[in-house]
């Protein structure tokens, strides 16, 4: 929901855990950040990645968030974790424009390095 934090290797939601917390959604601006307002790097990537190309195209694609209306229902997008971790995320829906209160449904695997 809006203002939640996911850390992925716990699968912990809710309210930021310091040095844990890896995504951050903000439902006003249709956007997932990585924690710390985008300290991580995250980048939309084409078709189902593998920790190998999540990698290669972190080093490319560097951004601090992703917006929704650049992204469609059953997108990827790869991201850095806090721990140093890779992770394939996976947007199940896009919420709708407008609709605040409606989550983002995400699916996602997590590479330990």
């Amino acid at each position: 929901m809006d203002q939640d934090y996911l850390d992925v290797e716990s699968g912990k939601i809710g309210e930021i855990i310091p040095n844990s917390s890896d995504l951050w959604y903000v439902s006003p601006y249709r956007a997932l950040w990585t924690s710390g307002g985008g300290a991580q790097p995250i980048t939309p990537v084409s078709g189902k990645p593998t920790a190998k190309s999540c990698e290669a195209d972190l080093k490319k694609r560097t951004y601090d968030q992703i917006a929704m209306a650049d992204m469609k229902a059953g997108g990827w997008a790869c991201a850095l974790t806090v721990e140093g971790n890779i992770v394939g995320i996976q947007i199940r829906s896009i919420p709708p424009i407008g609709d605040e209160k409606a989550p983002l449904p995400l699916f996602y695997t997590v590479w330990q390095r």
